[in-house]
């Protein structure tokens, strides 16, 4: 219904929480329109889903200028909140590939972390010029998940930002939730034992380093069979990428070393921050499994 409503592809956002409390608020300023300003806010216990469609066709227009910190600067009242406390929080983001007929999801459930220092004002910017988002998680209900981002409020012209990554072990079949519908790939077997991601960029590029270790890998390429429209394996492309074109593991052999890999990667400009993050961990993994 709503890809009916929108005439090119836009994300849909579903968000709930159980419960807000702010804490010293400034209400005079509110009520005569004069700024926003709280010490504190605690988020606890909702979702936060967001849906695309790719069945849409992208609008042509540029979204830079719309990262996170470039958005406070758009708020036409003084801004500043110290922290936001975010507490048993389920994130999910979920697209719908026309190609397969079907959506992959990235789940992250029961995340809790903060965000320091939201503020548009320059007097704020000037003593302390970074907002910061730190963020624990259980990414796919399966992996430890550490996230850190850096928004440079100093240099919100630019877009600089940087994000730090630390995922634990997980079983890989988790990611065909992903994988199937987005990708057209199923995992068969995959163990992966930790993934350390560091971008950092501006509102045209990112750049960084993608380490993914992980062994046993095994997938299968799929195609929507003509019929029923399920997805079935392609024997001929599985056996050629099982046997000749991915690693098996990182790291290979009985003393081999984990190999890390630098990406870099240009911005689409009708595509969003988390796109540029999102990229730059695709070019590292695949790095990293193509022989």
């Amino acid at each position: 219904e709503f890809r009916t409503k929108v005439e090119f592809k836009q994300d849909r956002f579903d968000i709930f929480f159980d419960e807000a409390i702010f804490k010293q608020v400034d209400w005079w300023n509110l009520i005569g329109n004069e700024g926003i300003f709280a010490d504190s806010v605690y988020l606890k216990a909702g979702h936060i889903n967001v849906y695309s469609d790719k069945r849409l066709p992208m609008s042509g227009k540029s979204k830079v200028g719309n990262y996170p910190h470039q958005m406070l600067t758009k708020i036409d009242l003084p801004l500043y909140v110290k922290y936001i406390a975010l507490n048993n929080i389920d994130v999910t983001f979920e697209e719908f590939n026309p190609v397969s007929g079907q959506s992959g999801k990235l789940i992250f459930n029961n995340t809790e972390g903060k965000i320091w220092n939201i503020t548009n004002m320059p007097e704020q910017i000037a003593s302390n010029g970074e907002m910061k988002v730190t963020a624990k998680t259980k990414f796919m209900n399966e992996a430890n998940l550490d996230v850190v981002f850096d928004f440079n409020l100093a240099k919100v012209d630019k877009g600089v930002f940087s994000v730090d990554a630390t995922m634990g072990a997980m079983d890989g079949k988790k990611l065909n939730k992903a994988s199937e519908g987005l990708g057209m790939v199923m995992v068969e077997d995959l163990q992966i034992d930790e993934l350390k991601v560091h971008v950092s960029g501006n509102d045209y590029n990112g750049k960084g380093t993608v380490l993914f270790a992980y062994h046993d890998l095994k997938i299968a390429a799929l195609k929507e069979d003509e019929e029923s429209g399920d997805l079935k394996k392609k024997p001929l492309v599985t056996f050629i990428a099982n046997t000749f074109v991915i690693n098996k593991s990182n790291p290979s052999g009985a003393k081999g070393e984990k190999k890390q890999y630098t990406v870099a990667q240009e911005r689409d400009p009708e595509k969003s921050y988390f796109n540029l993050i999102w990229q730059s961990i695709k070019e590292g993994v695949i790095k990293t499994v193509k022989k």
